[in-house]
């Protein structure tokens, strides 16, 4: 499963917080909480993006290194 980086919302954030929820390509989202127990747990790979977006609470980044894996 990927992300739909087009269905993302825009908002505006502080420096501070594009730091610490800052998303790149090839990193991993996995449902944290959700309104459904059938949606926790399940991951999304990031596809290759060209513009800053970031996660919210519901969700826990995995970066990957890609020289140890090949998503």
């Amino acid at each position: 499963m990927f992300v739909n980086v087009k269905s993302c919302q825009r908002i505006e954030l502080q420096e501070k917080e594009i730091k610490s929820k800052k998303v790149s390509s090839n990193d991993i989202l996995i449902v944290r909480s959700s309104g459904s127990d059938s949606k926790v747990g399940l991951p999304a790979l990031v596809p290759q993006i060209v513009e800053t977006i970031s996660f919210n609470g519901f969700l826990i980044k995995i970066t990957t290194n890609l020289q140890k894996m090949d998503p």
